[in-house]
């Protein structure tokens, strides 16, 4: 009997130490799993563009607010050298401008409303309405281009020529312009072009009037353009 417990304990003595021997086994194994680096795919790369520093392709615009014509002339007004400057936002103009290829760029027709001349005298307003541009026979000026010379000079800070015939009244003359480009974007073209011509070249007569001696037969014009997409 006493042979028989001895050997239930031995027994009960083995089965309890195997017991632990597992139960130490799992939890290092737990630890070990708990401690080890975690494996992680490597981090994708990270990739910079740089900025885009102009737009591409072809970009079809119009005139914008900011938009205007002006012509300048010289007269002799009560004794003193006057610039008479006439100032008309009411200017259309459509453009399809290429920074690929810039020189295929095109400028269609420029249309001005004839009556929209502003200087500062209301009373010279209706002399140029009425009796020098004719307005109420003839309401639009237009300039139609006809041959664009260095644009991509002008989008490089450059002087571009636009040439085109210049209608004012039932007259139409060739007219040469030097445009240069202060802003050019996807977003929107900026530029400035000018031209001198003679107005006899149009018959643009001036009324005698007592006060102005004398007004100058060359006549500056201004175009501002504002085109956006």
């Amino acid at each position: 009997m006493h042979r028989l417990l001895a050997l239930l304990a031995v027994l009960v003595l083995a089965l309890v130490a195997c017991g632990d021997g597992s139960g130490s086994t799992t939890t290092a194994a737990a630890t070990a799993a708990t401690d080890a680096p975690v494996s992680t795919d490597a981090p994708a790369e990270t990739t910079t563009t740089s900025p885009t520093m102009g737009p591409a392709g072809a970009v079809s615009m119009s005139a914008d607010s900011g938009t205007a014509a002006r012509f300048r002339i010289k007269e002799v007004l009560r004794g003193d050298d006057t610039t008479v400057v006439a100032s008309n936002t009411a200017v259309s103009v459509d453009v399809v401008v290429d920074f690929d290829d810039p020189d295929a760029s095109e400028i269609g027709v420029v249309t001005i409303a004839a009556d929209q001349f502003r200087t500062d005298e209301s009373r010279r307003d209706d002399t140029i309405n009425r009796f020098i541009l004719d307005t109420g026979d003839f309401p639009e000026i237009t300039f139609t281009p006809t041959e664009v010379v260095g644009l991509a000079d002008a989008l490089d800070g450059g002087v571009a020529t636009v040439t085109g015939d210049l209608t004012i009244r039932d007259i139409t003359n060739p007219v040469t312009f030097e445009m240069t480009i202060e802003e050019a974007t996807a977003e929107g073209v900026t530029a400035e072009a000018t031209a001198e011509v003679d107005r006899t070249d149009w018959d643009l007569n001036i009324p005698s009037v007592p006060f102005v001696a004398s007004v100058d037969e060359m006549v500056g014009l201004e175009l501002k353009l504002v085109l956006a997409p």
